[in-house]
Protein backbone atom coordinates (compact mmCIF):
# COMPACT_ATOMS: atom_id res chain seq x y z
CA UNK A 1 0.00 0.00 0.00
CA UNK A 2 0.93 3.53 -0.36
CA UNK A 3 0.21 6.80 1.54
CA UNK A 4 0.34 10.10 0.60
CA UNK A 5 -0.43 13.09 3.12
CA UNK A 6 -0.63 16.54 2.44
CA UNK A 7 -2.02 19.06 4.85
CA UNK A 8 -5.19 17.37 6.30
CA UNK A 9 -5.84 15.65 3.16
CA UNK A 10 -4.73 11.96 2.76
CA UNK A 11 -4.48 9.42 -0.42
CA UNK A 12 -4.37 5.87 0.66
CA UNK A 13 -3.60 3.23 -2.35
CA UNK A 14 -3.91 -0.38 -1.48
CA UNK A 15 -3.14 -4.07 -3.77
CA UNK A 16 -3.09 -6.71 -2.14
CA UNK A 17 -4.46 -10.53 -2.65
CA UNK A 18 -8.29 -10.55 -1.92
CA UNK A 19 -9.57 -12.50 1.66
CA UNK A 20 -13.28 -12.09 2.65
CA UNK A 21 -13.68 -9.35 4.97
CA UNK A 22 -10.78 -7.34 3.75
CA UNK A 23 -12.90 -4.16 2.78
CA UNK A 24 -14.52 -4.11 5.91
CA UNK A 25 -11.33 -4.47 7.91
CA UNK A 26 -9.75 -1.61 5.37
CA UNK A 27 -12.86 1.23 5.79
CA UNK A 28 -12.58 0.21 9.62
CA UNK A 29 -9.20 0.85 10.22
CA UNK A 30 -9.19 4.20 7.87
CA UNK A 31 -12.24 5.78 10.22
CA UNK A 32 -10.36 4.31 13.55
CA UNK A 33 -7.66 6.55 12.63
CA UNK A 34 -9.93 9.55 12.64
CA UNK A 35 -10.18 10.17 8.48
CA UNK A 36 -13.47 10.68 7.01
CA UNK A 37 -13.70 8.83 3.40
CA UNK A 38 -14.19 11.30 0.63
CA UNK A 39 -14.04 9.49 -2.68
CA UNK A 40 -12.77 5.99 -2.56
CA UNK A 41 -12.91 3.56 -6.18
CA UNK A 42 -12.67 -0.20 -5.45
CA UNK A 43 -12.02 -3.30 -7.33
CA UNK A 44 -12.18 -7.06 -5.75
CA UNK A 45 -12.26 -8.92 -9.14
CA UNK A 46 -8.85 -11.21 -9.19
CA UNK A 47 -7.32 -8.91 -6.28
CA UNK A 48 -8.19 -6.27 -3.73
CA UNK A 49 -7.65 -2.64 -4.91
CA UNK A 50 -8.93 0.44 -3.64
CA UNK A 51 -7.85 4.09 -3.78
CA UNK A 52 -9.33 6.44 -1.16
CA UNK A 53 -9.03 10.30 -0.93
CA UNK A 54 -9.68 11.24 2.85
CA UNK A 55 -10.16 14.04 5.21
CA UNK A 56 -9.14 14.46 9.11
Amino acid sequence: FDVERKGADTRIDVCCAAKPGLLLSTISTIEALGLEIQQCVISCFNDFGMQASCRE
